[in-house]
């Protein structure tokens, strides 16, 4: 029997329309260090009920399908546990992180009924190449990874932002090129902030700025040249395609909102978008019709970002030529974004979708 989230003692925790709780956590101390064994953090599903516990010396948070500080153990200072009732926990995707992080990248579960891992090939020596732009516009040093296919040009292109993370996305697009699935297809993805010298100080609000409509209107449009004057002709004389319906703006949480926005200012430039978490205000600029064909993303145990994406879709049917919305049974996670960009890609180019849970 599933434990219930209508008692005295539980916190609720929003999830979509359905409700969710974090639980008390009746696990005893000797419990704890059983399911720790010699490790720091162990995770497990009992039912519609997900457990982690952990060893640190200072209170752990959880993120990010999950984002809740965890609880002390009676009586073991150093030991925390949390116990959260979740929908559809059978057919969830969880990144399971611990903050502070111990080290490396966060673990990852998936229930009995959930998507397999997306498929992915390493890639090759040449394939991804970083370049280094002194950006008249932003003046800054930016990086970019250019992600290109072993085939001839022009091709279409995605614009990504949070170009760090591009490596993880074109492994798993690479096994639908190679299969004949999408076409050859660049990835130009945009580092966010700039590269920083021995010493020198980020901005932590930079990256808020340059993708998020409303923060700083200097620093925001001059991002936009940069891409629009800069980035985009360096990837054509690469490559890319310059025809408007081959070029794709992409993005995760911030960078979603940048990608839509950015089209719906820019539609005559941009026919695609792919906009996965999406939680922020619309630019002002934006067109208001006359859209391309946009893919919106988000799972719903990251509540406002999914409610968000889903007021975005319906926004959206009607001033664009196709709009199409895949709600997945996950948080604000990369397991969730890696699944679904490779099926958003090729909804894009060959108006061909997979069936998705």
């Amino acid at each position: 029997m599933s434990r219930s989230c209508n008692a005295d003692n539980v916190r609720f925790w929003r999830i979509a329309e359905v409700p969710g709780c974090e639980l008390p956590s009746d696990l005893t101390k000797s419990e704890i260090e059983f399911r720790l064994a010699d490790g720091h953090q162990a995770f497990w599903a009992e039912r519609d009920v997900f457990h982690v516990v952990a060893r640190r010396s200072e209170r752990p948070r959880l993120c990010c399908s999950i984002q809740t500080p965890m609880n002390p153990a009676e009586g073991a200072p150093d030991l925390w546990s949390l116990a959260v009732r979740m929908p559809d926990l059978d057919r969830a995707m969880l990144d399971v992180w611990l903050l502070p992080a111990a080290a490396g990248a966060p673990d990852e579960w998936r229930g009995p009924e959930a998507p397999p891992p997306p498929a992915e090939l390493e890639l090759e020596e040449g394939e991804l190449v970083q370049h280094v732009m002194q950006s008249s516009a932003l003046r800054q040093r930016r990086g970019l990874f250019i992600y290109r296919p072993r085939s001839d040009g022009p091709m279409p292109v995605i614009y990504l932002a949070d170009g760090e993370s591009v490596p993880s996305f074109a492994s798993v697009l690479k096994p639908r090129i190679e299969s004949g699935e999408v076409p050859p297809t660049m990835i130009v993805s945009l580092w966010s902030g700039p590269l920083l010298e021995e010493g020198e100080a980020s901005d932590p609000n930079r990256r808020h700025k340059e993708y998020l409509a409303g923060w700083d209107d200097e620093v925001y449009l001059a991002h936009e040249r940069f891409l629009l004057s800069e980035v985009m002709p360096l990837a054509e004389r690469l490559g890319a395609s310059r025809v408007p319906s081959e070029r794709i703006l992409a993005g995760f949480s911030d960078g979603a909102a940048w990608a839509l926005n950015t089209a719906m200012v820019n539609p005559d430039v941009f026919r695609g978008v792919i906009a996965m978490s999406f939680g922020s205000r619309p630019d002002r600029r934006a067109r208001g019709s006359g859209y391309g064909s946009i893919y919106l993303t988000a799972g719903v145990y990251e509540p406002d970002f999914h409610q968000s994406t889903v007021d975005a879709a319906e926004a959206l049917e009607g001033s664009a030529d196709a709009v199409r919305l895949d709600v997945g049974i996950a948080g604000h996670s990369q397991m969730l974004w890696r699944e679904r960009f490779p099926h958003a890609v090729r909804w894009h180019l060959t108006g061909r979708s997979d069936p998705v849970p």
